[in-house]
């Protein structure tokens, strides 16, 4: 019985509890909408205040430009005229409206001959005035920038005129180097065919060449160094100037290294003519000395003696004296296979006997 009516009970508190349940839940769906409503008339109330605000804002505005509109409607028929309009750009933009535009403007705001522009336009009127007065800036920045751009041409025109001088002396200068170096370099073919006197003589004339050419290159490469030097070049110029002056600079050196080589080829050939000359003066002295001594012995001589036979009485003697004695000595005699011989010994020409006298020279030697 005690179990039943616990049952019982629980049973009345759950058939209780649920209308409270539900009244709670009506509650609460209640409130969500009121709050939903609250939320709403609350923006509602804002966007009012905000265009409320504006509305001000825009009212204080136009009360602030119908007031500069009457500042300057002097004659107070609520319009401006041309004279107006001017007195109005002069003090508010300080700027002086041009002929044309005026037209432009006036033609638009103020047509079929009206007398000025309404305050109803006045707001376009502004806009016209300011793009007017941009319209005059860009005219001003155009004109400043093609003043810029014709002095920069000018002065580039100028550098290029420079700049041909230089390469003119460039090009002289390379062919004076190429012409040379051809030279220089075909002296070794051409020594194949020459004494060493003669080496010698196309080492000089050579050499010549070759400082001729050095001569060019060197002015050449100072023309380079002051192009541009001492010119103020426009900072949108430096860096073409830069290039073409690097251009030059590549060439001068380009120039003066084959000129180097030239010389170089030239000291070489001048130093195996040296060596030549000093083996072929060898040759002909080993002859000169050989028929001496064979002179001394046929007579007798002693070294003394024959010195005065060729001096001829004299203390000393030249090459002239010394090729003319050795022009008198009797030729050897050929017997037989001697002929080959008598050609070995032969004294060659007096020219040649001369480059041996340096040998007998005891002032030189």
């Amino acid at each position: 019985e005690a179990a039943e009516e616990g049952e019982k009970k629980e049973e009345d508190t759950k058939a209780d509890a649920e209308p409270t349940q539900q009244l709670l839940q009506k509650v609460q769906a209640r409130i969500g909408i009121a709050r939903t409503a609250t939320d709403k008339e609350a923006r509602t109330f804002k966007f009012a205040i905000q265009a409320a605000l504006k509305k001000a804002v825009a009212q204080d505005e136009m009360k602030r430009i119908q007031a500069v509109f009457s500042k300057y409607d002097k004659d107070k028929d609520k319009m401006l005229n041309k004279r107006e309009i001017t007195v109005f750009s002069k003090t508010e933009y300080n700027f002086t409206i041009p002929d044309e535009d005026f037209k432009s403007i006036l033609s638009v705001l103020a047509p079929d001959g009206a007398k000025g522009v309404k305050a109803d336009d006045f707001q376009a009127l502004k806009a016209a005035v300011g793009v007017s007065r941009e319209r005059a800036k860009d005219r001003e920045r155009r004109a400043v920038r093609e003043a810029r751009e014709k002095e920069m041409a000018e002065q580039k025109e100028a550098l290029q005129k420079t700049m041909e001088g230089v390469v003119s002396a460039l090009k002289e200068a390379e062919q004076a180097v190429t012409e040379v170096h051809k030279t220089a370099r075909g002296l070794p073919v051409e020594a194949k065919e020459m004494k060493a006197p003669a080496m010698l003589a196309r080492a000089a004339e050579v050499e010549e060449a070759v400082s001729a050419a050095a001569e060019k290159v060197a002015a050449a490469v100072k023309q380079v160094e002051a192009f541009g030097a001492d010119t103020e070049v426009d900072e949108e110029l430096t860096k073409w100037l830069q290039i073409e002056k690097k251009k030059l600079v590549v060439q001068g050196k380009a120039h003066d290294a084959a000129r180097t080589r030239a010389a170089a080829m030239v000291d070489k050939f001048k130093a195996d003519a040296n060596r030549k000359d000093a083996a072929e003066v060898k040759v002909v002295a080993a002859k000169v000395l050989n028929a001496l001594k064979k002179y001394q012995a046929s007579k007798t001589l002693s070294a003394g003696a024959l010195f005065d036979e060729i001096a001829k009485g004299s203390d000393t003697f030249g090459p002239d004296e010394f090729v003319a004695f050795l022009k008198g000595l009797p030729e050897p005699e050929a017997e037989g296979e001697g002929e080959e011989k008598k050609k070995a010994e032969a004294l060659p020409e007096e020219d040649e006997l001369k480059r041996a006298f340096v040998v007998f020279d005891e002032d030189k030697a």
